[in-house]
């Protein structure tokens, strides 16, 4: 009797055991399906990509064009003197103009009235005012003499102008940055000195203490004496 129900215990697990069996055998089955359907179709995608590359690739060399790539840049110093002087004609330019690319002469060439009343042209030998585009200059040469050691820009100016008012609170720096608070000077148009300008300018005085802002040419005009001065 034991013996039977015993039997039949293991019966009954061993049918347990095989349906189990069963059931991850079907979900291992749905799981490589499931991957190889997956493979299938990024495989056949990218093969599609792929052609539609070449696709392209072939149509574009047939209408003689490169794909991906960008048209060809114009190369620097290209511009033929015609079109940078019918350029300079169309929008009004009014002077001189001195081109010379790696040693090869490009244009030279004067445009505008230098006397519109009188009917004068400009020439490549006219003269010009050029107004504040030496305070570049003027700077960049003064600050040489700054590394080279002739000068301090903590310096104040009554160390190279002892005459200079408030010469010990105005420093150097003060004149290229526009600080100094000196009055500006009446300009004329008539030839003046180096030497007469600073004179000018002291004689003018003093509006307010160095620190505030006020744009004079006059500072530039201290600055250019004084390269003149310790440079030699």
């Amino acid at each position: 009797m034991t013996q039977s129900r015993l039997k039949k215990t293991q019966g009954k697990k061993q049918k347990q055991r095989f349906y189990w069996s069963l059931v991850l055998i079907l979900l291992i089955g749905i799981g490589i399906g499931s991957f190889v359907s997956l493979f299938i179709t990024s495989h056949e995608a990218k093969n599609a990509e792929t052609a539609k590359t070449k696709a392209a690739s072939k149509d574009a060399k047939k209408n003689n064009k490169t794909p991906l790539k960008p048209d060809n840049p114009v190369k620097a110093n290209e511009v033929p003197e015609k079109a940078i002087d019918e350029y300079l004609k169309s929008s009004g330019f009014v002077g001189s103009v001195y081109i010379e690319d790696k040693g090869k002469f490009v244009l030279e060439k004067g445009y505008g009235y230098s006397d519109l009343a009188n009917g004068h042209k400009n020439t490549t030998s006219s003269v010009y005012y050029i107004g504040s585009m030496q305070k570049a200059m003027v700077a960049t040469a003064f600050l040489q003499l700054v590394e080279q050691g002739l000068v301090r820009l903590d310096d104040p100016i009554a160390k190279y102008i002892p005459s200079f008012p408030n010469g010990q609170k105005i420093k150097i720096v003060n004149f290229l940055g526009h600080t100094t608070g000196m009055k500006p000077r009446h300009e004329g148009n008539n030839p003046i000195t180096p030497y007469r300008i600073i004179r000018e300018i002291e004689k003018a005085g003093i509006k307010t203490q160095p620190g505030k802002w006020q744009y004079a040419d006059d500072n530039y005009s201290v600055i250019a004496y004084l390269i003149q001065t310790i440079s030699g």
